[in-house]
């Protein structure tokens, strides 16, 4: 976590964005080096690579190409589209893996692209972040980052470039249970790419966060309405539930303590010479702040402590507590 906000200088997004490129790098390798063995089965029958794409897919076809020639032997090519999409020729692509590249996935015309090269007898892959998109739907085999997340799930880095699966719509109160429950509470804000943003924040795909720690683990009820995660939900409900207890205990003490000032006792001396707690646990409290809390959420009235107080020990040798 950063020690706070005021030494933050927003960056820009190209320099945001190029600070998490070796972590976004690594953690496409993790992802997908396990299905390797699928791509190749896929590839197993074909004798060369059509790469398809566009812009800055582009680029990394090109990259692409000249890696698959240089250590794998085969023959890489990039596609035109125009070909299949203008010209609407027909080519034979037998023996021929096709591999499209998009970021979204919604490109139009490598989708048309892509399935035009399936008509024409071609194996076919989709490497792309939307693995619900028109592109994933229209390969034979989607490899992507997004594609291995459950229900549509995202992908943020912490600083140190570590990745964090979240699920779709998270925000950093889900990142902060996600990276470390236990200090998760103490949370005041974030750093989205640089920029300072509020924990109720949603997050996307590819993002660096780095939260902000404050003094005390208080996390705020807002925040249960912005997670989506059920570990952040689970300790959010479970932290809200202890506040009001010790809120409703506080209140409760309150209460006794000037109900018990006008029959002219003291609750400190009735605490301290262990009154207090016998009178709890004849009322079935386990101990001082439950029988508090009873009382400041209503479940208890003061009369019934009153007169718990008053009760003759269990010897009924003394005289009552009360007069």
């Amino acid at each position: 976590m950063s020690p706070g906000p005021d030494s933050a200088h927003p960056m820009s997004h190209m320099h945001a964005e190029i600070l998490q490129q070796p972590a976004a790098l690594q953690a496409t390798i993790d992802a997908l080096l396990p299905r390797a063995a699928e791509a190749g089965e896929l590839a197993r029958s074909t004798r060369q690579v059509l790469f398809i794409a566009r812009g800055t897919s582009d680029n990394a076809a090109v990259y692409g190409s000249y890696l698959i020639q240089a250590y794998a032997g085969r023959l890489a090519t990039l596609a035109s589209p125009s070909i299949a999409t203008t010209y609407r020729s027909r080519v034979d692509l037998t023996g021929v893996l096709a591999v499209a590249l998009s970021q979204s996935g919604q490109t139009d015309e490598i989708v048309e692209t892509l399935a035009w090269a399936s008509d024409c007898g071609a194996r076919t892959l989709a490497i792309t972040n939307g693995a619900g998109s028109p592109l994933a739907e229209a390969a034979d085999f989607l490899d992507g980052l997004r594609a291995d997340l459950s229900h549509g799930g995202i992908v943020v880095f912490t600083p140190a470039g570590d990745p964090v699966k979240l699920p779709s719509g998270s925000t950093a109160v889900d990142f902060a249970y996600a990276v470390s429950p236990t200090t998760a509470g103490a949370s005041v804000g974030v750093l989205v790419n640089g920029a300072r943003k509020a924990m109720e924040n949603r997050l996307a795909h590819g993002q660096v966060v780095d939260l902000i720690a404050g003094p005390y683990a208080d996390p705020p009820d807002s925040w249960l309405a912005a997670a989506r995660s059920g570990q952040a939900r689970t300790h959010l409900i479970a932290a809200i539930a202890r506040r009001e207890a010790e809120d409703a205990a506080a209140a409760g003490r309150i209460q006794v303590a000037r109900a018990v000032a006008a029959d002219g006792a003291s609750l400190r001396d009735l605490e301290d010479n262990g009154t207090a707690f016998s009178a709890a646990r004849r009322l079935g409290h386990a101990d001082l702040d439950a029988l508090y809390e009873a009382v400041g959420r209503s479940d208890l009235t003061l009369e019934e402590f009153l007169a718990a107080l008053a009760l003759e020990p269990d010897e009924e040798t003394s005289p009552p507590i009360l007069q």
